[in-house]
């Protein structure tokens, strides 16, 4: 005899038998509000609460240091942060830079990269650098920040204080 409903071994005794106030639900049931259940955060509104564009203008284009982050294009933002000191950094895969933007002043600086692809600049300054394809950044406890570079499998590290790319 074919059931929907869970059935026991026999000699044991569910635990939500015990329970008050439940009651038994087909596979399809529990499938099907488990379901609503999780789906009602991401389909329902929430009031108070809105998406809005902090960078970028929607085209794309290569931002300017020091330049406004509501009138300056970017290029394929990845590997969104927040550093230790408040700012946002991201990768620039397009623009072959890593950005932050000063989320009061809201202004965008160029961190690392001259804006062309390629792989130098090694103990040098970090905005004098090429970057190939950056596409996650990380901090470490002290305020550092790793680079990962895609299309040059490497790992790069910048020292927040001193500014220096290795």
């Amino acid at each position: 005899m074919k059931t929907d409903h869970y059935q026991p071994r026999r000699g044991v005794r569910p635990i939500r038998d015990n329970l008050p106030g439940m009651t038994r639900q087909s596979r399809r049931q529990f499938f099907q509000s488990s379901a609503a259940l999780l789906a009602t955060p991401l389909l329902s509104p929430q009031v108070g609460r809105r998406i809005s564009t902090i960078a970028g203008t929607g085209t794309l284009g290569s931002a300017a240091d020091g330049a406004s982050s509501e009138t300056s294009p970017i290029n394929n933002p990845y590997g969104v942060e927040i550093g230790p000191d408040g700012g946002l950094y991201w990768a620039d895969f397009g623009s072959n830079r890593i950005l932050r933007l000063d989320l009061t002043a809201k202004r965008i600086n160029v961190i690392a990269g001259i804006g062309t692809k390629g792989h130098s600049g090694d103990g040098g300054p970090a905005k004098a650098a090429q970057l190939s394809a950056p596409h996650e950044v990380r901090f470490d406890s002290k305020g550092n920040m790793f680079v990962a570079e895609r299309d040059c499998h490497v790992v790069r590290h910048i020292d927040m204080k001193t500014q220096v790319i290795t």
